[in-house]
């Protein structure tokens, strides 16, 4: 889910800054952020959308390798993320992360309730 987050991310900031991503490349792509505020935005946003991804494929391995949930450390890392973001910029796509957060730990409570024996 978090793997797709990214990844959906990426074609968003993609469409939205090709004519950004556009300039840079026909600059030869060499330090053309700099402290542009319009290349900058470009440049953050497909970085979170990459590190998104690269969380994603890593919680992946680990729930096949470890047969369990994730840890639910990862859950609340995400909730605080997702609620700090959804109160500094309630437009955007930040509530996607919530029910990912939630997920994650409903996870591993049902995960240490299995475990909790009789």
């Amino acid at each position: 889910m978090l793997l797709g987050t990214g990844v959906i991310h990426n074609a968003v900031g993609l469409l939205l800054g090709w004519d950004i991503i556009g300039r840079m490349v026909k600059e030869g792509l060499w330090a053309t952020v700099g402290m542009d505020a319009e290349r900058n935005a470009v440049f953050w946003f497909l970085a979170a959308g990459f590190a998104w991804m690269a969380a994603g494929h890593l919680m992946q391995v680990w729930i096949q390798r470890e047969g369990r949930p994730a840890p639910a450390a990862a859950g609340w890392y995400m909730l605080a993320f997702a609620a700090a973001g959804c109160l500094l910029a309630p437009d955007s796509g930040i509530w996607l992360f919530l029910p990912q957060a939630a997920i994650i730990l409903a996870g591993d409570r049902a995960r240490h309730k299995d475990t909790a024996g009789p």
